[in-house]
């Protein structure tokens, strides 16, 4: 996703979008955001460090744990208090690490579900700099944790919801795939007589051993076997960890 909001229109803009744009607004001006190097670390700039700049240190990882835990606790801290523009240079600082949660999470979703995600992901990032411990280390990580968490429940919403749109359709589309599977592709095209689309034409593959059919089907078929597939890959019935499944599946 372009991090340059120029490249999109605003209805296209996804929430993170908009956090990003806010990010610059806060920060780039002449007046901007900035942290005093000299309090925060030796590994720093001895000198006032603008926040975009400070999120390039921060993902070059080229500061010890302990300096960007020192960074993340005062981003944190300032984020809490009556400034608002804090709040949005702290999450902002953050917007790269939240991309690449939702990227995985987000992967054949529609635009819809993906800005769903996106929204779960960012609320629960702005719960966490609300009510993260700032005594522990690793506070970056935790509240990522937390939004990755929040991130993968709405991608089993999702996931779920769009199972149970497919479960309407045709009742041949489960037929479509067991034939496909078992190789007879003949009896995936012959499910119904009467539908049996008459473009169809089937011939054998001499690259195919055994009883095994190459065929050219026409969009519609096409189309509906590639929706029976993602159904039957996306139960979640077939899930014993949903969470732990999520992870795999789209990391």
């Amino acid at each position: 996703m372009s991090t340059n909001l120029r490249e999109t229109t605003p209805k296209d803009r996804s929430p993170l979008d908009v956090v990003e744009h806010a990010f610059q607004l806060v920060t780039c001006a002449p007046d901007g955001l900035a942290l005093d190097g000299r309090a925060l670390g030796d590994e720093l700039p001895a000198r006032q460090i603008p926040l975009t700049e400070l999120r390039d240190l921060l993902i070059s990882r080229t500061l010890c744990d302990a300096t960007c835990d020192v960074v993340w606790r005062e981003l944190v801290i300032r984020a809490r208090g009556d400034d608002r523009q804090w709040l949005v240079g702290a999450v902002g600082v953050a917007v790269p690490a939240l991309r690449r949660i939702a990227g995985w999470l987000r992967l054949y979703l529609g635009a819809q579900d993906s800005a769903d995600i996106d929204s779960e992901i960012l609320t629960a990032f702005l719960t966490a700099v609300r009510n993260i411990d700032l005594t522990r280390p690793d506070i970056l990580p935790r509240m990522c944790a937390a939004a990755r968490q929040a991130g993968e429940r709405a991608r089993q919403r999702a996931d779920s919801n769009n199972t149970r749109r497919l479960s309407d359709h045709s009742s041949q589309e489960p037929v479509l795939v067991n034939a496909a599977r078992a190789g007879e592709a003949e009896s995936a095209l012959t499910v119904s007589r009467a539908g049996r689309p008459a473009s169809c034409r089937i011939r054998k593959s001499r690259s195919w051993p055994g009883r095994k059919m190459s065929y050219q089907p026409p969009i519609e078929l096409t189309a509906a076997l590639v929706r029976a597939t993602r159904r039957v890959w996306s139960m979640p019935a077939q899930r014993d960890d949903p969470a732990s499944s999520v992870r795999m599946s789209w990391t």
